[in-house]
């Protein structure tokens, strides 16, 4: 190590989450420390900082795909919504611009992939990009 830091032991850690967790690093070209921080921070502020989740604000840290249904299905039920992603966001290929207002903002800290034609879109809609925007 050339931080000159000692490692820090997990016992119990689960296997498959690490090599998850590893995978994600890779793609995201961080190290697991680097992603465990940012996880493990992300995690905490949620506890302190929001322990009232916004009702009409879409927490997302694992993997979801999103149809134009989905979006219009969600904003029928709480009205205009915001989404917080630190997971896996796959917009669908069949969401439209129409669609796509019905959505108040996102904060994407995690990977968010996005059809090419809603790209700029979806910059628009973002507030934070701490996380990786592909599209596809």
């Amino acid at each position: 190590m050339s931080t000159g830091k000692k490692p820090i032991l997990i016992r119990g850690l689960d296997h498959n989450l690490y090599q998850r967790i590893l995978a994600k690093a890779k793609e995201l070209g961080k190290t697991v420390g680097e992603l465990m921080n940012e996880v493990m921070k992300g995690y905490l502020e949620g506890l302190t900082n929001n322990p009232d989740p916004d009702p009409n604000t879409l927490e997302i840290a694992g993997s979801v795909s999103l149809s134009r249904d989905d979006i219009v299905n969600i904003w029928n039920e709480i009205g205009e919504f915001s989404i917080k992603n630190s997971g896996e966001l796959v917009i669908g290929k069949d969401v439209d611009k129409e669609a796509l207002q019905r959505i108040k903002n996102i904060e994407n800290t995690g990977l968010l992939k996005v059809p090419s034609h809603l790209h700029y879109l979806i910059l628009l809609k973002s507030r934070k990009i701490y996380g990786k925007i592909e599209k596809y």
